[in-house]
């Protein structure tokens, strides 16, 4: 009984810690806070930190972990989810502030890729939910095609890779001006392309 409750209390200490460099954040963006900040405001101290994290890039690596797969989840959703629902979800985390990367809780995408330079660890993670986005948006759009409602005469990967770079660089542009970019314009735009009307049917 006393094992589970250290365990229980060791994981408490963590999700606070997490919890507050999540805030922190999305309020100052990666490099920002210090590990003073983060600690202060969970009401831990550094020697809490150290006990879950190595450093720094482990803490946001951490970070990611927990961000990452259950949005990915929320915009792909089930099976039953079709290509035009995870258009309109991933609209909604962006503009909402469930996406990292959006213009709410904005967490500066060159400061990721910097993260992704500094740490092998970052990048690899990252890298892996652009790929696991790719690969669900890909079964999205050829499932939409075999249903007739996207034009088939390009590959479903390639479309889902062009949508994925489209995105990010979309993000790119905005964080250098955000007149130069809408993100969830430019995905419902491509969206739109790829959409097979009665007319072009007929």
């Amino acid at each position: 009984m006393g094992v589970a409750t250290r365990k229980e209390t060791k994981e408490r200490t963590r999700q606070a810690l997490i919890d507050s460099g999540l805030e922190l954040f999305a309020e100052l963006g990666l490099n920002a806070p210090s590990l003073d900040q983060i600690c202060g405001n969970a009401k831990f101290t550094r020697g809490a930190f150290y006990v879950h994290f190595r450093d720094r890039d482990h803490f946001i690596l951490c970070c990611m972990e927990q961000v990452g797969k259950p949005l990915l989840d929320y915009v792909f959703g089930d099976e039953s989810a079709g290509f035009n629902t995870v258009v309109e979800r991933f609209t909604h985390a962006f503009i909402g502030g469930g996406y990292p990367l959006g213009p709410t809780g904005m967490i500066e995408p060159a400061q990721l890729i910097e993260a992704c330079a500094r740490s092998p660890e970052i990048s690899s993670l990252y890298v892996s939910f652009v790929a696991d986005a790719t690969e669900r948006l890909a079964r999205k759009i050829e499932v939409a095609q075999e249903q007739g409602a996207l034009r088939a005469d390009v590959d479903a990967k390639t479309i889902a890779e062009i949508l994925m770079a489209i995105i990010i660089g979309a993000q790119t542009m905005l964080e250098l001006d955000s007149k130069l970019a809408s993100v969830p314009a430019a995905a419902l735009a491509m969206a739109k392309l790829l959409q097979i009307t009665t007319t072009a049917k007929e």
